[in-house]
């Protein structure tokens, strides 16, 4: 099992995760969010994730230098954040530390990348995310309302 970044061939079957966990109990996402559009784009970007075992796609997160959360100041100023987004998990293989294993190889790989903080929003009744991302050592810094959802908003700074 590793992180590394999705192929072409990876766009149907991420596209699939996605709309796997849509309206499930947590999820806020629907028909519009996220779509095949956003794979591609972050697939191009060469800012698309994912966490394989041989073929099999266990999760799937998204880097986003261009981070929308900038103006908020709830977060600490740093040089060069980024944003993580559209983390999912394979229903068939949550619970079973595939997430915390995902967010701490991102950690790494955004480290060699370059940039020294981690933003993400989730929101606020997504229970098992938050118990994720606080277990991976993110902290809360604040609440936001945007895309008709509050959201709990998390950093991890370097």
């Amino acid at each position: 099992m590793k992180l590394q970044l999705a192929e072409i061939n990876d766009l149907k079957y991420v596209n699939d995760l996605y709309n796997s966990v849509k309206n499930t109990p947590y999820c806020v996402w629907d028909e519009y969010y996220p779509t095949l559009i956003d794979i591609e784009c972050d697939f191009t970007a060469k800012t698309l994730y994912l966490i394989k075992e041989d073929k099999l796609i266990l999760g799937a997160v998204s880097i986003n230098p261009e981070n929308e959360m900038d103006d908020l100041n709830c977060f600490t100023k740093v040089l060069k954040p980024c944003e993580i987004a559209r983390v999912v998990v394979n229903p068939l293989y949550q619970n079973k530390k595939i997430g915390q294993f995902m967010i701490n190889e991102l950690i790494n790989e955004v480290k060699k990348i370059g940039y020294n903080s981690i933003r993400l929003a989730v929101e606020i009744n997504h229970i098992p995310a938050i118990k994720l991302y606080e277990k991976c050592g993110f902290k809360k810094v604040g609440t936001n309302f945007m895309y008709e959802h509050h959201y709990y908003l998390y950093e991890f700074v370097f």
